[in-house]
């Protein structure tokens, strides 16, 4: 079997040399950003002084980090942008640097927006924001392939982020979303080779169905003749159609 180091590497943009850590903590969720954290052995000096502490803290923040991970032959990699770096004392000691960070997906999710796309599908969306906040590293087009094509006529982005409007859309419309260490997924997931075993590699599994109403009720003013707009709907003439959908029509003919 060989040692952890070896299954999991750090490399620093910033750092040319090997990194030598401990206490690495990484959380990948779908449809949020990832995560990650490890105390980082910088130098192998006994005693570092508060200025040479300083510098290595203004040069590693905002640096790129990939790991890599390879168990029973597989490699996976995945990367982030450090946001956070703190000298750790230890009894008087230097520790190292306690490194924090954060996936490339909050490139998409620092500045709330209000706009609105006419006539474009999820994946003319989706592919318009990515290229606005990105340079390709981010992205690939493959991998934009939202399964409901329909185009809007107008769909509002609406003092939210890019990253809050496009979770908002994949939930509404069922589409995969999510950061797959090094790239974006929208719509489909990746395929892989993996094989996950229940109660082994996979914990914590389950499903779950939730029941949402689909009332609605719009209103609005009409400036010219001075008059209240509204409309509502109690019940959906159409829907999804799927195997859930069905059932609650016909266990709730009312709903």
């Amino acid at each position: 079997m060989s040692k952890f180091s070896e299954q999991v590497h750090i490399a620093i943009s910033s750092f040319s040399q090997n990194v030598i850590y401990y206490d690495l903590q990484l959380s990948q969720k779908m449809a949020e950003h990832h995560y990650f954290s490890f105390m980082w052995q910088y130098t192998a000096k006994a005693v570092i002084e508060p200025a040479d502490q300083a510098a290595a803290l203004s040069k590693h923040i905002g640096a790129e980090v990939i790991f890599t991970f390879k168990v029973n032959g597989i490699q996976l990699m995945s990367k982030g942008i450090i946001n956070g770096v703190e000298s750790v004392d230890r009894h008087g000691s230097p520790a190292g640097i306690l490194v924090s960070g954060i996936s490339h997906t909050i490139v998409i999710d620092d500045m709330k927006k209000s706009r609105i796309f006419l006539e474009k599908n999820l994946q003319n969306i989706a592919l318009e924001i990515f290229s606005e906040e990105s340079s390709g590293e981010f992205y690939q087009r493959e991998a934009i392939l939202p399964t409901f094509t329909k185009p809007f006529k107008y769909k509002p982005q609406y003092n939210e982020t890019s990253f809050e409007f496009l979770k908002r859309l994949a939930t509404r419309y069922g589409q995969w979303f999510y950061f797959d260490g090094m790239r974006m997924q929208f719509g489909q997931t990746k395929t892989s080779k993996i094989k996950l075993i229940n109660g082994s590699s996979l914990h914590q599994f389950k499903i779950q169905a939730h029941l949402v109403s689909h009332k609605t009720s719009f209103g609005g003013y009409d400036p010219n003749n001075a008059v209240n707009i509204k409309n509502a709907s109690e019940k959906s003439t159409s829907g999804s159609q799927d195997r859930f959908a069905k059932s609650v029509g016909f266990n709730q003919g009312l709903i």
